[in-house]
C-alpha cells in the first residue's frame, strides 16, 4: 500500500488549523504521476490554470483516496473518493478528469472541472467562473441542472482538504 501524508494549514480567521491527510492507493497499486503535458493539455483545452496547492497535490496522488475522507455540507455528509487522474487508461476511464468534464457537458455551467468522486454519482470541482486564478471548491450534484447542481464547499482546495473528518 502506497501512503503520502500531507500537512495541511487552513487560515480561519486569526486561527490556522493543521491536519494531516493521507493518500492512499486506490486506482492503482503504486503512484502514477501525473504529466505536466497531460494537466496542461487540460488547462488549454478549456482555458483554465489549476491552482497551485492542487497541482502539488494531484501530480503525486492522482487515482488515490485521502484519509480522512468524509464532508459535511450544509446537511449532507459524504464520502470523498478519489482524486481524478490525467492518464489515457479506458481501466479507470470514470475516474479521469477530461471523461467527467465531458459527463458535466449541457447540466452544469461552463467552468466547473470535476477533480474528485464521491463514489456516489456526484463530485467535487473547481468552480473557475469567479476567481479563474484561485477556483472554489464546489460538490456536484448529478441528478441536478444549472446552478442547483453546484454546493459551495470552500474558498480553496487547501481548505477544502481541511473540512475532511473521519467517520468517528
Amino acid at each position: 500500500m502506497d501512503l503520502l501524508s500531507i500537512q495541511v494549514a487552513c487560515l480561519s480567521g486569526a486561527e490556522v488549523t493543521k491536519m494531516t491527510v493521507n493518500w492512499k492507493s486506490y486506482l492503482w497499486n503504486k503512484t502514477v504521476t501525473a504529466s505536466d503535458e497531460a494537466i496542461k493539455n487540460i488547462e488549454a483545452k478549456f482555458n483554465i490554470k489549476f491552482p497551485k496547492d492542487y497541482l502539488e497535490i494531484v501530480k503525486e496522488n492522482q487515482g488515490k483516496v485521502p484519509k480522512p475522507n468524509i464532508i459535511k455540507i450544509g446537511n449532507i455528509t459524504t464520502g470523498v473518493n478519489e482524486l481524478f487522474h490525467f492518464e489515457k487508461n479506458e481501466s479507470y476511464e470514470g475516474s479521469a478528469v477530461l471523461f467527467n468534464i465531458e459527463i458535466l457537458t449541457g447540466f452544469a455551467p461552463d467552468k466547473i472541472i470535476p477533480i474528485m468522486g464521491t463514489g456516489g454519482g456526484n463530485s467535487f470541482g473547481f468552480d473557475f467562473r469567479k476567481e479563474p486564478k484561485n477556483p472554489s471548491v464546489v460538490y456536484i450534484v448529478s441528478d441536478l441542472e444549472g446552478e442547483e447542481a453546484i454546493k459551495p464547499v470552500a474558498d480553496n482546495f487547501t481548505n477544502f482538504l481541511s473540512l475532511l473528518k473521519s467517520e468517528n
